[in-house]
């Protein structure tokens, strides 16, 4: 009897202290809304470390990476947002097709790669791009 209270006092601390993917995904986009950047940054890496597939996380600290490149903080690099909108859209493709109207994203929209990742075309790119002198 006493080492089964034993036991469910156990799990119950364990269960108060730690924090589901969920939890930090809310702590994230929380932090997201009163844009306090670095702390959205460590809630979607707490979920990344025990989900590294997880699509919302992925989107999201992608989200808050290109937030900071918008306002010239420094950040790990482009390739790396790169890399985490890939991971989001192969766990959850839907993800592809709100790249070009979600704002966080505005700093990226015009470059090359990111509009290849939002699944435009070579040809659709480059018809798109204002050329300054002879266009290809």
């Amino acid at each position: 009897m006493q080492l089964r209270l034993i036991i469910i006092y156990f799990l119950c601390m364990v269960e108060i202290f730690s924090q589901t993917s969920e939890n930090w995904n809310k702590k994230g986009i929380d932090a997201l809304k009163q844009k306090e950047f670095l702390i959205a940054v460590e809630s979607f890496k707490k979920t990344l470390n025990d989900k590294p597939d997880d699509a919302f996380a992925n989107y999201n600290l992608a989200c808050t990476y290109s937030l900071l490149l918008a306002q010239c903080e420094d950040i790990e690099s482009d390739v790396h947002i790169y890399n985490l909108i890939q991971k989001a859209i192969k766990s959850k493709p839907s993800y592809q097709k709100k790249l070009l109207t979600d704002s966080d994203f505005f700093i990226l929209r015009g470059k090359y790669h990111f509009q290849k990742l939002a699944g435009k075309t070579k040809k659709e790119i480059l018809t798109s791009i204002i050329w300054f002198g002879p266009s290809p």
